[in-house]
């Protein structure tokens, strides 16, 4: 998953829309397989709104990544 958020990263640095919803499909479907609902609605969000404003995308790839946070963290057991 850390790879994954930095290929979203990239992407939105590097305005890619089509890699953006290549990661964040891929992201979606990772969360999905975990039974990381709260993830996978995060990164479908992220995906269905691969044209918004840069801001936009900053503030739900911010989403995504609190989830990949809480995910990891709950996997590590903390």
């Amino acid at each position: 998953l850390p790879l994954r958020v930095s290929q979203l990263q990239q992407a939105i640095a590097e305005d890619n829309r089509s890699r953006l919803r290549l990661a964040a499909h891929t992201i979606k479907g990772i969360a999905a397989n975990l039974g990381a609902e709260r993830l996978r609605q995060a990164a479908a969000l992220l995906e269905k709104r691969a044209d918004s404003s840069l801001q936009q995308l900053q503030l739900q790839l911010s989403r995504v990544e609190e989830q990949v946070e809480a995910l990891m963290a709950l996997i590590r057991g903390r």
